[in-house]
């Protein structure tokens, strides 16, 4: 709902994980370096009307195994767990979510 992550890491936020999900651009097109040698960072993209159904959509599972392909580690910042719908969102995927 807020990312910072882009912030952080002086990273525009024009494009996200919210525009690979809808197919507006691939996911090597949207990952951008870091300040950080040897960092990539996909950024949140704008924020959806609809994120708890874009993140349950079996596109995230795609996308998701299409980083672990590209990088060595896929790191995901999210909310807490136990805050509100995200985690059924999460859930039924928890493979996408683990090593």
């Amino acid at each position: 709902r807020r990312p910072t992550l882009h912030r952080v890491f002086r990273v525009p936020q024009e494009i996200g994980l919210t525009d690979v999900l809808t197919g507006d651009i691939d996911l090597l097109t949207a990952v951008r370096p870091t300040i950080v040698e040897r960092l990539s960072l996909l950024t949140a993209g704008h924020p959806p009307a609809n994120p708890a159904e874009i993140l349950s959509s079996p596109r995230l599972h795609r996308v998701l195994n299409e980083a672990k392909g590209e990088f060595d580690f896929v790191f995901l910042d999210a909310p807490p767990l136990l805050a509100g719908r995200y985690p059924c969102a999460r859930a039924p995927r928890p493979s996408a979510f683990t090593p």
